[in-house]
Formats: structure tokens, C-alpha cells, sequence
């Protein structure tokens, strides 16, 4: 069974991808980094995902525990990575979600 991620930045601003969808992981400064995942017309579109982790020193761990929870989750067709409206996120590593820009 495929199985999504799911990312809300708002309640009327949220997304889900297919894991096998993800691209790459972009750092963009001490407190930033964008995931990328193919965009509703494929690899030809790209969808990008604003994440903010625990600061300097932190892209590493945060890049390292986003691709540990893609390998090893189990709980379901849906893994909420990042949920700025209910405060979840799937790694402590992860603080908050600023954005979700579909066909970056």
C-alpha cells in the first residue's frame, strides 16, 4: 500500500504527497530547508515544502530524522510530517511549517 505525506500549513493550506514522490531536500539558510516532491503532472512539475528545524548546527539532524521517519514509518497510509495547525511533527527536529508552494 503507497503511503502519503501529509503537511498542513493552515486549515484551508495542507497537502499530501505519496512518499515515493520525494525528490530531494533543499538547505535555504541556519533555520531552513525545503523538501520537494514531484508535482501533480510529474516530474516535469515540483511541489516544495518550507520547513523550519532547531537552528544552527540542526540541517543535518533535521535532514537525517526527515529521511529516517520516510524509511521506517509504520503507522498507517498517512504520516503527518508537519501539521502547523494541530502542532504536530513527525520528528522533534522539525519546529514548524511556513509554507507549501505547489509547482515551484
Amino acid at each position: 500500500m503507497e503511503k502519503f505525506v501529509y503537511v498542513r500549513v493552515a486549515d484551508d493550506n495542507a497537502n499530501a504527497w505519496p512518499i515515493s514522490s520525494f525528490i530531494e531536500a533543499r538547505y535555504i539558510d541556519a533555520n531552513e530547508i525545503d523538501l520537494l516532491f514531484e508535482g501533480a503532472i510529474g516530474i516535469d512539475s515540483v511541489d516544495a515544502v518550507r520547513l523550519v528545524y532547531g537552528g544552527a548546527d540542526s540541517a543535518k539532524k533535521a535532514l537525517l530524522a526527515i529521511g529516517k521517519v520516510f524509511a521506517e514509518y509504520k503507522g498507517g497510509s498517512f504520516l503527518r510530517l508537519a501539521d502547523k495547525v494541530g502542532n504536530k511533527y513527525a520528528t522533534s527536529e522539525i519546529t514548524d511549517v511556513t509554507s507549501i508552494t505547489l509547482g515551484a
